[in-house]
């Protein structure tokens, strides 16, 4: 009993240092931003193991921002994956239907398709993983006028887990970055993603995911800084 309660003061010390670090480093970015904003995220996810090596899953998630006033985004993924090396890497495809608020405040339906590859290792308590994607978003022109359309992305995600035998809790930490693919003036990266979260198993087949995110502009005219809380149900049959 000791054993548990040592472990769990340990678990929530590193928790608080986690949220500490990705405040203290979304502040830094919010002061150098034009613009930013308070959002909420919700939603849920079921994945289903396919075999030996495949997997699928399909997911809703549905956006607020102006300090979580306004809905701003609703979202349905499918995604299939085909697994190898043990389950360690794996590679797979989506599509996400997206009705979104575009910067003419109408709301639009998009079409994006993702393909992805993804490596993951465990030492003793942490688990390293990387998440490369390539993306391309089609675009409503009667509903906006675009630039670029489809928009093209290619994003890569470092994330660390640390593993605490026998606890409910998952806790993570990542790093994304958003690589624009496709600009007829000049690619660039325009977007970093940090987030910190954990995962709380509610039963053998479900868990509850909370997150705090920060996703910063960079190299644009009008930074903008948004600061998510996010809470997602998942289960596995």
């Amino acid at each position: 009993m000791k054993n548990e309660e040592l472990r769990m003061k340990n678990f929530y010390k590193r928790i608080s240092l986690l949220v500490v670090c990705l405040i203290f480093h979304s502040s830094f970015f919010i002061l150098h931003s034009q613009t930013f904003d308070l959002a909420g995220a919700g939603g849920y996810e079921v994945s289903k193991d396919l075999g030996r090596f495949f997997d699928a899953s399909l997911s809703q998630e549905v956006r607020f921002n102006q300090n979580v006033t306004n809905y701003c985004r609703f979202e349905t993924t499918a995604e299939a994956n085909y697994n190898f090396w043990r389950k360690q890497a794996k590679v797979g495809v989506l599509y996400s239907f997206i009705n979104k608020e575009n910067s003419d405040y109408l709301y639009e339906n998009r079409h994006r398709f993702t393909l992805q590859a993804a490596y993951k290792h465990e030492f003793i308590k942490w688990k390293l993983s990387w998440r490369g994607r390539f993306q391309t978003t089609f675009r409503d022109e009667t509903r906006g006028d675009y630039k670029i359309n489809p928009k093209n992305y290619l994003r890569n995600r470092v994330q660390v887990d640390y593993i605490i035998r026998g606890s409910r809790f998952k806790p993570s930490l990542s790093c994304e970055f958003f690589y624009q693919l496709n600009n007829p003036d000049h690619n660039i990266i325009d977007q970093i993603r940090a987030t910190v979260g954990t995962d709380y198993v509610l039963t053998r087949r479900s868990s509850l995911e909370v997150f705090l995110r920060y996703d910063k502009e960079i190299q644009v005219k009008t930074p903008a800084g948004v600061l998510m809380l996010g809470v997602f149900y998942k289960y596995k049959f």
